[in-house]
């Protein structure tokens, strides 16, 4: 089992933008995951993670961007746990039309577990090594974020 190390959003930054309407001016929405302590003993915790989204996020609303925070030290439905994470995206997808901006950035650790070695998980606040139902599935994220008819880079 290998645990990959995530720093400071270099994992995964992804944009959904298409800009179908010239007239309409997009809107800019950013969902930033920082986990810095696990609840599972069998996870290293680290130091920054939740100071790189904090600090990003601030970058980001100052070019315009909405930004909602979920991280590892929150209470309730800013904590980041699985369940919270996908209704956190389920709600920004909801409200994203088809020229808006969505950037999606984690800071923490993610995982390539070898019975799954075609996906790569992220590793949110509850997770689990031993269960890859209780991680975040990159495959099933970027498949979520295509489903809106937007483009996908970074």
């Amino acid at each position: 089992m290998s645990v990959i190390t995530l720093a400071a959003m270099s994992c995964f930054a992804s944009c959904l933008s298409v800009f179908a309407q010239d007239d309409v001016l997009p809107r800019k929405f950013a969902l930033l995951v920082g986990v810095n302590k696990y609840k599972n003993r069998k996870v290293s915790n680290l130091s920054f993670a939740g100071r790189d989204v904090e600090e990003t996020g601030e970058t980001l609303k100052d070019l315009g961007f909405n930004v909602h925070f979920l991280t590892g030290s929150s209470k309730g439905y800013r904590r980041a746990t699985k369940a919270n994470i996908e209704e956190a995206l389920k709600v920004l997808l909801e409200d994203v039309r088809a020229q808006d901006i969505v950037l999606i950035g984690y800071s923490g650790h993610g995982v390539q577990l070898p019975e799954k070695k075609e996906d790569a998980f992220l590793f949110p606040v509850d997770g689990k090594i031993s269960d890859s139902s209780t991680l975040l599935s990159l495959s099933e994220l970027l498949k979520t974020l295509d489903q809106r008819g937007g483009s996908i880079c970074c």
